[in-house]
């Protein structure tokens, strides 16, 4: 059985994963008043992360192995993304499938 190298701990995948939502977190919010601007329709904002974010995020995903830990990280990257394009605020109490629904979207990314 081969050992997975660690890093303080943690696997290099986990590491690898952390490093990409930061990644596309900071181009998010580079790319904010574009990607929040009520001007644009909400079908053009979600596309345009879409394109610039989630392409960042899943970069070389093919390598990863998707655990669930991995799947929950993910899933809650999407929906912060979605919640600022909307500009859902954390006192709405907006469910998750309803934050999708608002983007007609499915919650698989």
């Amino acid at each position: 059985m081969m050992k997975s190298l660690t890093i303080n701990g943690k696997t290099l995948e986990q590491v690898e994963i952390k490093v990409l939502i930061e990644r596309a977190r900071t181009i998010f919010n580079k790319m904010r008043k574009v990607l929040c601007a009520r001007e644009l329709k909400i079908d053009l904002r979600v596309r345009l992360a879409r394109c610039y974010i989630f392409s960042i995020l899943l970069y070389g995903i093919e390598a990863w192995i998707l655990n669930a830990s991995t799947t929950k990280k993910l899933k809650a990257f999407k929906l912060w993304v979605n919640r600022r394009i909307l500009k859902i605020s954390w006192t709405e109490h907006v469910t998750n499938n309803e934050d999708m629904r608002r983007v007609n979207k499915r919650m698989e990314i």
